[in-house]
């Protein structure tokens, strides 16, 4: 089996989150050739930056058939 990138694969976007003063962890919803991936056997996430006001990163990266990171943002607001 050939992995294939995660970056291949389309994320959904995250909207902006509310500031609660703790870690905010959303989980985007992958999909690669109209199939959803699951979180732990084709990706696992890792976040940085999630828990105060201002941009947050979450890390993509590709586990089983798929290897790779890719990284999307969101907001957080007061």
């Amino acid at each position: 089996i050939t992995k294939r990138a995660i970056t291949a694969a389309s994320v959904t976007k995250i909207a902006a989150k509310k500031y609660t003063g703790k870690a905010i962890k959303p989980l985007p919803v992958l999909k690669y050739n109209g199939k959803t991936l699951k979180r732990g056997t084709d990706y696992k996430l890792t976040y940085k930056n999630n828990v105060k006001v201002g941009t947050a990163t979450i890390v993509i990266t590709g586990i089983g058939n798929f290897k790779g990171t890719r990284k999307i943002t969101f907001k957080i607001k007061k």
